[in-house]
C-alpha cells in the first residue's frame, strides 16, 4: 500500500509540473503526429534472469498489452508522453507453494507517464514508464483477495526505428498489485515483467 501511495503522489506531482511547463509555452494544438499506438506482448514471473523479486509466491502471467502515448510536452534531447495502457492477460498461479497450478486471466487500464530521453532522435530512444490503474484478477495466490485490484508499476525500455514511423518497443518492468485494503487479504502479488511489440507514429 506505501508502494501505491507513494506513485499514486509521484503522478500527480509529475502531471502538475507538466501543466505548468505547458501553461508557459504557446498554445499548442492537438495534432495526430503527436501521437503512438501499438501492441506489447510480455512474459512476467518471481524471477526473470539475475532479477528476482518477492519469491513467497508463485504467479505468471502472458501478458497482451496496447499502448497509446500522446507527446506532452517535447524539447531538443527529451520528451514527457501521457500514456495508456490497456491488457488482457493470462495468469497460472499456486494458491500456495504446496498446491497445484491454478489458470486464470487479468483485465485491466493503467495510464502514467513516459519519459523519453533521445540517444539519436527519430532512431533510438531510452525511456522510463510510470503506470497506475484499475484492474481484474480472477484469482491470485491466497495471501490475496481476487476481483477488483489496483496495478502499479515501473518499467524501462528502449524505442528502436525500424522504418520512418514503425519502432520496435522493448521494455522491463516491476509490477505490484494489491487492492488497496478494499477486502481482507492484501499481502500483493509481484512480478518482474519482460516484452516486447511494435509502435506506430501516427501521422
Amino acid at each position: 500500500m506505501n508502494r501505491l501511495n507513494h506513485l499514486t503522489y509521484f503522478l500527480l506531482f509529475v502531471l502538475c509540473i507538466t501543466n505548468i511547463s505547458l501553461c508557459a509555452q504557446e498554445y499548442r494544438i492537438f495534432t495526430v503526429s503527436d501521437q503512438m499506438v501499438g501492441l506489447n506482448v510480455g512474459y512476467g514471473n518471481q524471477r526473470i534472469g539475475g532479477l528476482q523479486i518477492d519469491s513467497e509466491h508463485d504467479y505468471e502471467v502472458l501478458m497482451l498489452q496496447g499502448q497509446y502515448n500522446f507527446q506532452l510536452l517535447e524539447k531538443r534531447t527529451w520528451s514527457l508522453d501521457f500514456l495508456l495502457l490497456p491488457q488482457f492477460s493470462f495468469s497460472k498461479y499456486k494458491l500456495n507453494f504446496h498446491g497445484p497450478k491454478n489458470y486464470g486471466h487479468e483485465l485491466g487500464l493503467s495510464g502514467g507517464l513516459q519519459f523519453r530521453k533521445y540517444i539519436v532522435k527519430n532512431n533510438l530512444d531510452a525511456y522510463l514508464q510510470l503506470a497506475f490503474g484499475p484492474h481484474f484478477v480472477s484469482g491470485v495466490p491466497d495471501r490475496q483477495d481476487a476481483g477488483f485490484i489496483f496495478s502499479d508499476s515501473i518499467a524501462i525500455g528502449i524505442l528502436s526505428g525500424l522504418l520512418d514511423n514503425l519502432f520496435l518497443n522493448l521494455k522491463l518492468g516491476l509490477r505490484h498489485m494489491s487492492n488497496a485494503r478494499i477486502k481482507p487479504r492484501n499481502g500483493g502479488v509481484d512480478n518482474v515483467i519482460l516484452s516486447a511489440g511494435l509502435l506506430i507514429k501516427l501521422r
